[in-house]
C-alpha cells in the first residue's frame, strides 16, 4: 500500500528528532510507544495516530504544519492530506486552548458557574454576591472590569447589579 503523506511525515519526524539531538528511544518513551513502533513511523511503514502524532509535536516543539512540507506532489497525496488535516487542526486548536485556559485560571466550570448567576424574582442565586460591595466599588469611580477582578465575578454579573440599583433608584 503507497502511504506518501505517512512517508513524509515519517521522514520529517525522523529529521526533526535529529535536528535536537533526540534518539529514537527517547522520543518514543516520551510520546509512550515502543522503539520498534517509533521506528515504522519514521519509516512510514505504519500511518501515525493522531493522539501519537500530537505528542510527537509537542517533544519535538515543532507545529503541526512543519511535518507536512513536501507533501503536495500530487493530486491523490494532497487529497489524503486535506482529509487528516481538519482532525489534526482540531487537535493542536484545542491544546492552544486548553493551555489559554490554564494561562488564564479558567476552566469551563468556573465559566459555567458565572453564566449560571442571574438575578430573575423567585430564582435561587448559586453564588451570594455582595451587592453593596460592588455597588460601593463602581462609587468609587471603578469600571466593572475592575470590579468584576476585586470580586472574582463576571463582568455580566457587575453590570446586572448595577442596572438593578439604577432601576430601583429611577422607580
Amino acid at each position: 500500500m503507497d502511504k506518501p503523506i505517512s512517508l513524509k511525515v515519517g521522514q520529517r519526524i525522523r529529521m526533526r528528532r535529529e535536528e535536537i539531538g533526540l534518539d529514537t528511544q527517547t522520543l518514543a518513551e516520551l510520546i509512550g510507544v515502543s522503539q520498534q513502533q517509533m521506528s515504522r513511523y519514521e519509516t512510514g511503514i505504519n500511518a501515525i495516530n493522531i493522539d501519537k502524532f500530537f505528542q510527537i509535536t509537542i517533544q519535538l516543539n515543532t507545529p503541526i504544519n512543519w511535518f507536512f512540507i513536501g507533501c503536495y506532489h500530487n493530486v491523490e497525496s494532497s487529497y489524503e492530506l486535506m482529509r487528516n488535516l481538519d482532525s489534526w487542526f482540531f487537535i493542536e486548536q484545542a491544546a492552544v486552548q486548553a493551555e489559554h485556559r490554564r494561562i488564564l485560571g479558567r476552566t469551563n466550570k468556573d465559566y459555567q458557574e458565572t453564566k449560571s448567576i442571574e438575578f430573575k424574582p423567585g430564582r435561587k442565586k448559586i453564588v451570594d454576591v455582595d451587592r453593596e460591595r460592588v455597588l460601593s466599588l463602581f462609587r468609587q469611580g471603578k469600571g466593572a472590569t475592575e470590579i468584576s477582578r476585586e470580586m472574582s465575578i463576571g463582568r455580566t454579573t457587575v453590570y446586572r447589579i448595577i442596572s438593578k440599583e439604577k432601576e430601583e433608584f429611577l422607580t
